[in-house]
This record gives structure tokens, sequence and C-alpha cells, in this order.
């Protein structure tokens, strides 16, 4: 009988949600192997039985799914794949999951990947975009990966039209040369700046081994911010823990700790028992679901800038179920994008559009039985303040949220019926 075909990952090496899929699946130790689509795929497959025009999408050929959104497609693979312990001691997966158990870290876990998903798209977008300088690098990238077997001349020419649509993308985020660009590159700094500091205590965000968190974040950095030559130049050249975080996280080099090797009875190499006395060090700091200080400050640019827009959305979203009823009822997808809001970044004030699938990302994060819910909620109001209390009011006041198709966004599934 033949083997069972891989996963397969259907995407591109500069697309910030593709690498976070693909740090993960490689953590994970699953079996998959990965494509850019061709024309012809993205005609006969992703636009005609996928009916999608996004990336990335996991496409399960033994039972014949195709899943779309980075968080669906993650949750996705630890239901239906998760690895042994004799698996463990050949490949660098997550056994225990990909997002820790206690409530608190699980809660920060979620918060975190919501964060880095929607958030880092300010940093991502500005420095690709809004740079002529990297220009020819930029279409160099988008014509290799568009037109492959283009000629070069060719390939800088054909590839404009896509790279005109994703710089498009630069105004409904609220980045403008000359007043938010600077509070963007401000707020990134101060980012990485705090990064920085948990990195030289910590090999990834919670400990000894990458989260949903890590995967999340090395999205972005890996296909943008440590790729574009402008941002790769600032983050190598001043934040180097953070670039060599990020290729750990991509499984680019291995590992600090928990991964070495001893020499058995045999007098052959055999991998070292996990935890080694560096991942024991570097555990015991979330131990009885500590969050060390040097996260909570990570955490504070979390609350700082990303929990007004979240706050804001869900003032934006419930005026909108209040005048749209057929909504409000699940009976029609909440559309991508209900109008603009303001928002500040970095000390800078702008006007952003408000996008309401960032709350279902979001409502990912809230705990499941009440006393989880009660010891996060008095965590982060204590020491979150404002921000943090506005937030957790939030996440108790949402209404109930489906992603269907990884595209629509629903506040109800359809019973006996079909969505409009």
């Amino acid at each position: 009988m033949a083997p069972a075909p891989p996963l397969l990952l259907i995407g591109s090496t500069n697309s910030y949600f593709t690498l976070k899929v693909r740090g993960y699946l490689k953590w994970k130790g699953v079996a998959f192997e990965e494509t850019v689509p061709s024309a012809e795929l993205y005609r006969t497959y992703l636009a005609a039985v996928v009916k999608v025009q996004q990336m990335p999408v996991l496409v399960d050929r033994v039972r014949k799914e195709a899943v779309v959104d980075t968080s669906t497609i993650i949750d996705y693979v630890e239901k239906w794949y998760s690895p042994s312990e004799a698996d463990a001691a050949a490949a660098p997966c997550l056994l225990g999951g990909a997002v820790p158990a206690a409530p608190r870290q699980r809660a920060m876990c979620y918060l975190l990947e919501t964060f880095a998903d929607e958030w880092l798209k300010f940093p991502a977008m500005h420095y690709r975009w809004s740079f002529p300088s990297q220009r020819a690098a930029t279409a160099q990238d988008f014509g290799e990966l568009l037109y492959p077997a283009a000629a070069q001349g060719e390939r800088l020419k054909r590839c404009g039209s896509a790279m005109a649509k994703f710089g498009g993308f630069l105004a409904p985020l609220g980045i403008h040369a000359g007043t938010t660009a600077a509070g963007v590159e401000r707020a990134f700094r101060t980012l990485c700046e705090r990064l920085t500091a948990h990195l030289e205590c910590f090999e990834f965000l919670f400990g000894a081994k990458p989260t949903l968190a890590d995967f999340a974040f090395a999205g972005p950095f890996a296909a943008h911010l440590c790729r574009d030559p402008v941002p790769a130049a600032l983050v190598r050249a001043e934040y180097p823990l953070v670039a060599t975080w990020v290729e750990r996280v991509q499984l680019i080099t291995p590992p600090l700790s928990g991964r070495g090797w001893v020499v058995d009875g045999e007098g052959l190499p055999v991998r070292a028992p996990y935890p080694d006395a560096q991942a024991r060090r570097m555990n015991a700091a979330f131990e009885n679901d500590g969050i060390p200080a040097s996260l909570e400050r990570v955490l504070d640019v979390c609350f700082e800038e990303h929990a007004p827009i979240l706050i804001n959305t869900h003032a934006a979203v419930q005026q909108y179920l209040a005048r749209t009823p057929t909504a409000a009822a699940g009976r029609r997808a909440i559309p991508r994008i209900i109008g603009f809001h303001p928002f500040r970044i970095g000390g800078v004030d702008g006007k952003r559009a408000v996008w309401p699938l960032d709350l279902w990302k979001l409502a990912r994060g809230i705990p499941a039985s009440h006393d989880a819910k009660a010891a996060v909620r008095t965590y982060v109001a204590s020491r979150y303040g404002a921000n943090g209390r506005a937030l957790m009011d939030v996440m108790d006041a949402l209404p109930p949220l489906h992603l269907i198709d990884g595209t629509k966004l629903y506040t109800a599934l359809p019973k006996g019926g079909a969505h409009l």
C-alpha cells in the first residue's frame, strides 16, 4: 500500500501568514510539503474548489480537507496530527501542544497571537511598501514568486500590478507618510527593545520551546521585517537577538537548549534527555502559571498599542450589528471592513479601517472555565491597568463569532439553511 501523502502547504516565502504556519509545521514534526501556487493551481483548485483568494491554504489529502486561516490551520493540525512521544525523539515537535495549559499563560499566548497577526501588520506593511529604495528588491522577490517561468525583465514588468495592490493596503491600515508612519516606526522599535530584553533571558516567549505566540510573531518577521532590505538591516544591526530568535522559530538555525546530543553505551551519538539544565532554568520562571517581568513588558506593548484598537473595533461592530438585523441574526456575513475609526500608534493619531475579524481572533483567548476566566481577569486588571480592564470587558461582551471557510464572519452557524 502506498504511503499516505503528506500535508500540502500552499503559500509563498514572502507571505506573512504562510511563514507562521511553516514554522509551526516544522517544529511540530508533521510531514508536509509546500508549493507556491502556480496560475493553474490557483485557477483550478484555490479559486474553483476551495473558493478563496488568500494564502496560505493547508491541504490534507488523506482527510480530503482544505483548511484556510492560520489559526484554524494550526488548530486543525493540533487536533488531527499530534505526534507521539516516540516521534519526539526524532523531530523537534511540540509535545503538549502549541499553547500553554495554565490559564494566565494560555490567555496571554492567544493575546500575543492576535497582536502578531493583526497589529504587526503596521510595521510589516509600512517597511515593505513605504521605501522606494527597496522597490527593485521587492519587485525581484514578487517576480520570482508570481512569474517563475518568465524572463527576468518580464517578471519585473508583470508584477507591478500585484505590488500596487498590496501597497494599497497602507491607507486602510492608516499608515501615512509624515504622520502615522513615524508612530509605526517608534512603536516597532519599542517592541523590538522589549523583545530583546526578554530574549536575553529566554530562548522563546514562554521559555525553552516555542508556542503559538512565537509562530505568530515569526511570520511577519521572517516574511517581511527580516527579509526586506530596509527593515532587515535595522533588525539585524540593532536587534540581533530578535533576528536569531526568528531563525530559531523557523528552524533555520537550531535551538540553543533542549536538543543536545550525548554518546550512548555503544559509542553512538543520541539525543540528550529533554529538558536539559538550560531548558529547566528557563522553564522555572514559568512554573505555577508565572509570567516573568520581561514578557510582561512585551505584553505592555499589546495593551498600550493594540488593546485600544480592539476596544474601538468592538464598539464599531456592536453599532453595525444594531443597524443590520440580518448580520446580528447570523443570516448575513459581517463585511471584512465596516468603516473607519480613530486610532493611535507610537503616540501619533490617525484613522484606520475597522476589521471585525480581529474580534474573532481575540475571542480565541477567552478562558473556557469560570475559574480560569476569573484568574485571567484578576491578573490583567491588576497588571495592565485601564486598557486591560476594558479589554476584559470586551471579551466578556463579545457576541458569538464563527469564521466560515476561513474568510466569512457570522454571529451564528446556519440552521437548516444557507448563509447569505
